[in-house]
Order: structure tokens, then sequence, then C-alpha cells
């Protein structure tokens, strides 16, 4: 048996949803995890914000971490340790443009 953390969560949340309006991912619960990461990629060219967002009772979210997407392609990596939240998604505010949006989560119990 290793001493090295279990993944625990290691999914797709979005895949290549169109960035031409409003966007929330489906809820993922971190609370049996130790931390856990987010990597958002986006190509084209949309003009908004990724927000990625903690709740603890899965209706009220909250931003963690806020990225323009300026109209061009992208990547966001976020790493979060220790959260005391229960729940997480991602969410797109559209502003404009088009492009579309691939979200991964991976957590570790330690």
């Amino acid at each position: 048996m290793s001493d090295l953390p279990l993944f625990v969560i290691n999914k797709k949340i979005l895949n290549a949803v169109p960035m031409t309006a409003n966007i929330t991912s489906e809820i993922v619960d971190v609370a049996e995890v130790s931390g856990f990461a987010v990597h958002a990629i986006w190509t084209g060219a949309p003009v908004g914000n990724i927000d990625v967002c903690g709740s603890n009772d899965g209706v009220n979210f909250v931003s963690i971490n806020t990225q323009a997407t300026a109209g061009t392609s992208g990547q966001l990596l976020l790493n979060e340790e220790m959260q005391h939240y229960r729940y997480m998604w991602v969410e797109y505010a559209f502003t404009s443009g088009t492009g579309s949006l691939t979200c991964y989560v991976s957590a570790k119990r330690s």
C-alpha cells in the first residue's frame, strides 16, 4: 500500500460547451478531499469571465477565482488546498464573442 494520496475526483465537468451565453458546470462535492484543482481551457475569441466558485449549501455560490478570457484562447489552472466549503462549480459570464469551454476537476484525499 502506498502512502501517496489517492485521486478521488478526476472528471470533465464541461465538455467543449459553446461560449455564446452564460455557462454553469455541474456541482462537485469537495467535502471529503484535502484539495482540488480546476483546469479550464477555452478556444476561439470569447469575451467574459470564468469563475471558480465555492458554496456550503450547494445553492449560493461565491467566486474563489476569476479569470477574464479577453477575446483570446487561453487556460486557467487553479489549485485549492484545504478548502473549508463543501461544493464547487465553474461558471462563465458571457459578454461577447464565441469559443468553447472545457473544464476538468481533480482532487486527492490525504
